[in-house]
Parts: structure tokens; sequence; C-alpha cells
């Protein structure tokens, strides 16, 4: 092969040459023929037209006043911070991750240019002027200092996250990550990397940075921050469109369920769930994981939903007690994600719950969704206890088509029959499913007061326990999920918590999840 591939390469270079003087020929050229790498770049040039893929940047004249580097910890929510930044009309999201960490030839602004000149990208998603674009890598935070240095004018953003979380969705994210990275050395030494390049440029007035946390559970405040640091419209329409176009549920396609994947569950406090007491000591004995998250306010209190209730009940005093309404701060306590294989156990989870509500004075009712069959029916008379307030959740599937009013209200109809059987003082009450909030009322004729039961408001604020996380539902952006314990911010009006304890125990570890 070795005497064979000069001849090779020499008729090579003639088919080349021929082709460029052919092409030369229909466009009526007569230029000096063409090199070997002019053709094959001109080759190449005509394949990306027909494909559809360009340079997401024209030329290597980028003004850099207008860029924005994303950074953080690697599993520590830059993809979602990305997504939430390029949903802004002023905005321009690079393609792919730009990587600069492995630039052989140092960091300047002329590199740093060429490289994003590079980038490919679809034909319509082409950099335009004046807008900033934002490119992000975890990988580029070990750099920080070097790309400040080289390009000062533009603008650094890091987000950060509790290690502890970073750690559980390395080791839970899948395929892609190796056993060795999933290790506590592997994934807290390359997080702990990332964290000092930011560190060492924190204090400059091009840098901002923002917690995960915050972000996950103020985000309207949160983003307006960040919008205003970048100079860009902060108004209130678009971070509601920011806000809408990057929901973790909309973005997964799941809600809040394990699953392999890049996007995992995007929930605060999942450490609580899968930390291994040797990670726990590890992290508590290392001296800089511990001032760094005593720095930033991550501590070891687990929240749980007995923790929760108390500290509210702790803020309300007696008024929980006497407000005798399910309008008034209440529990409801479902049935849904009941294990009917072992009703035992579910009896005992519901007794658990209700001593415990009772015991702090907690007005509760016992929930169901409107689709309970009569074979689980039966099994709840003999294994819940009895209560007086049952309320009816209007679940996702229990409206099959527009025109189920009929079906619906006879389903009603069964449920109250059935309840009023067990107990003849029970008093009803009817919640709409927070997820079709917005959605056409198929409701609208029922009658409600004939069956006796009494509609809660659509705006009634909702904490949601679901798969081990408490959701946000209908509940003001100012509301932050870690504050209601404590003396701020004010509790909203009629406040509802909503758990299933035959799902999760009332004293299990519970994590915040994303609000819709």
């Amino acid at each position: 092969m070795g005497k064979l591939k000069p001849i090779y390469s020499s008729l090579r270079n003639l088919v080349y040459k021929k082709q460029a003087q052919d092409d030369r020929m229909e466009g009526g050229h007569a230029n000096a023929p063409q090199s070997e790498k002019t053709v094959r770049q001109n080759a190449r040039k005509e394949k990306i037209g027909q494909s559809g893929i360009l340079n997401a940047f024209p030329s290597e004249n980028i003004d850099f006043s207008k860029g924005i580097f994303l950074g953080g910890f690697a599993r520590g929510g830059t993809t979602w911070s990305r997504r939430v930044l390029a949903a802004h009309p002023e905005i321009f999201e690079v393609p792919g991750q730009v990587e600069f960490h492995n630039l052989k030839q140092g960091i300047s602004k002329k590199t740093l240019a060429r490289k994003l000149s590079k980038v490919a990208s679809a034909k319509n998603s082409v950099y335009e002027l004046p807008s900033r674009f934002v490119t992000k890598s975890p990988a580029n935070s070990v750099v920080l200092p070097e790309m400040l240095t080289a390009v000062p004018e533009a603008k650094f953003l890091y987000i950060i996250r509790d290690p502890r979380d970073v750690l559980i969705s390395y080791q839970r994210t899948g395929a892609q990550w190796t056993d060795q990275q999933s290790s506590f050395d592997a994934a807290m030494g390359r997080t702990r990397r990332y964290f000092e390049g930011f560190a060492a440029i924190q204090d400059s007035p091009s840098v901002h940075s923002f917690k995960y946390e915050d972000l996950h559970q103020d985000f309207k405040k949160i983003t307006s921050e960040i919008f205003d640091f970048l100079g860009v419209s902060r108004d209130d329409d678009i971070v509601q469109a920011c806000l809408e176009e990057t929901d973790f549920g909309k973005a997964t396609g799941r809600q809040h369920q394990e699953k392999q994947g890049h996007m995992r569950k995007g929930v605060v406090g999942d450490w609580a769930n899968y930390l291994t007491y040797s990670d726990a000591e590890r992290f508590k004995s290392d001296p800089f994981w511990a001032e760094m998250m005593a720095d930033y306010g991550y501590d070891w209190n687990l929240l749980s939903g007995e923790r929760l209730l108390r500290d509210l009940v702790g803020r309300i005093g007696n008024g929980a007690g006497q407000s005798g309404s399910i309008n008034g701060f209440s529990v409801i306590l479902s049935i849904e994600g009941a294990d009917w294989t072992y009703p035992l156990a579910v009896r005992d989870q519901f007794t658990q719950a209700i001593d415990w509500c009772q015991k702090y004075q907690i007005d509760y009712a016992l929930g169901f969704p409107v689709t309970t069959d009569d074979k689980i029916l039966s099994k709840v008379k003999d294994v819940v206890p009895n209560c007086s307030k049952i309320v009816l959740i209007e679940d996702a599937a229990s409206v099959k088509e527009k025109n189920a009013d009929t079906d619906q209200k006879e389903q009603l109809e069964k449920v109250v029959a059935f309840f009023k059987q067990v107990n003849a003082e029970s008093s009803f009450y009817f919640m709409k499913d927070a997820e079709k909030s917005g959605q056409d009322d198929y409701l609208a004729e029922i009658e409600f007061e004939a069956l006796n039961i009494h509609p809660l408001k659509e705006d009634t604020p909702l904490i949601e326990e679901k798969n081990g996380s408490l959701l946000c539902h209908s509940l003001d952006a100012c509301i932050d999920l870690r504050n209601l314990g404590t003396n701020t911010p004010p509790l909203p009006a009629g406040l509802t918590v909503m758990f299933r304890p035959a799902a999760v125990s009332i004293r299990a570890p519970l994590t915040l999840g994303f609000r819709r």
C-alpha cells in the first residue's frame, strides 16, 4: 500500500484540478488553477449550503461586548439556565457547547473569536446584531480568569448548586457517565475546579452569580436580576414567557419521575433521598466543601411533611385549628398513589398522618380523584379512617372529551353517595386539577349545589406533594417554599397543602419540584 500511496495522491490531485477547471469553464473564468485545498473548501461550502447548515457567526469580527459566557457545575443547571436566557427575544443561543478550556494556543480575544466563528448552526439560526449571544460550557469555568482577561467587555454568569445534589445527579444520570466519573472523588474534584475558576473572578463587575435553588423557587425575581445585569429588557411579559418556555416538565417530557438522561429530575434537596452516610461524612469533614456550603446557606436540615406543617402551625398559631373550613389553612390527605396490594401499610400511613394533624389541630380532609372506581372505594371503606371532610379532585384522566359532563356528574353522584353511606355527616368539596387551569371548563353545567358540593376557588394557593417533591400551584412568584416555615414572607390566604400518605411518609425527606 505504501508504494501505491504516491500514485493515489497524484490521481486525486488530477481529479481535483480537472474539477476546478470544469467549474471555471462553466462560470466563464480563466483564472489560474485552484489549489487542492481551495477546491476542498469550496466543495465543503457547497455541501454545507445544500444541507442547510452554516456558521452561526459570519466572521471572526465578533463584538464581545454582546457576549454572555455561562458557567457553573457540571450537572448544576447550566443547560436549564441557557434555555432561560435563549428564550429572551434579545439573546441568541450559540448552538452546542463551545469549549475554550482546551485551547492549546492559549486564550485571547482572537482565539475566542476564531472558535466561535466555526460554530455550525441551522440555516435560520444565525447571529444577528445587535443581539446578545450566550454560550455555555461548565468545563470553561476552569479558565474563567483567562477569559475575563481576554474579553473584559463581555458578561459572565455563573450558576451555583448544592454540591450534594450535584453528586447525586452525577451518580444517577445514566450511561453517559461512567462509574469512575460518578464516584465522589471524580465528581466533586471536577466540581471543585469549576468553582475555583469562578471564585477567582467573582468580585469583578463583569460577573454575576446566582443559585440554582433561588432560580428554582423564585424564578421571576432571579431572572429579572439577571436580565438587569445583562442590560436587556426585563418586562413582566418577557419574564413570564421565559418561565413558560423553559418549564422543566416541558423541557424533559416528564413530571418529576426518575429517568436516566441528560436532564434528570431537576429538584432541590434530592440528596436527602439518595446520599449515603459515607458521602455525607465526606462533605462534612472536607474543609473546602464545609466552608463553601456554609457560605451559600446549604445546611443539613431535612425537609419533611411533618417539619413543614409544624413550622406552618407555629407561624399561624391556634388559627389553623379554629378555621373549621377547607378554605382556611388546611391539609388534604389524598389516596392517589396508594398501593392497594398492601392495604395494611396504606392504613398505617393514613392513620399516622391523621393522628399528626389532630395532634397539632390542623384542619384536614381526605382527597379522592373523581375517577376513583368501585373496587378502590370498597378498599377505602375498610382501610382509610372516616373523615367528615371529603375533597373530590378532578384529575387529568377524569375528562376524556368535551362532552363528558354527564359522565362526570354521574361519577360525582356515585362517590358522594358512597361517602354518605360511610358517614352521613360528610361535607364535600370539589378541587379542579391545577394542571388543567386555563383550559375549557367541562364542568360548567354540573349543578354542584344539587349534590351539596362546595367548589373550591381555582386560585386557591396549593402546595402539592407528588413523587416525593413539593410543587407550587397558584402561588405568587414571591413565595419561596423554603421560607414557608420562617417568619418571612407572610403566608398566602387560604393555603392548602396536599399530601399522599400512602405514597410518601409524612416523616420522609421531601424535595422541592419545579413550579408549573
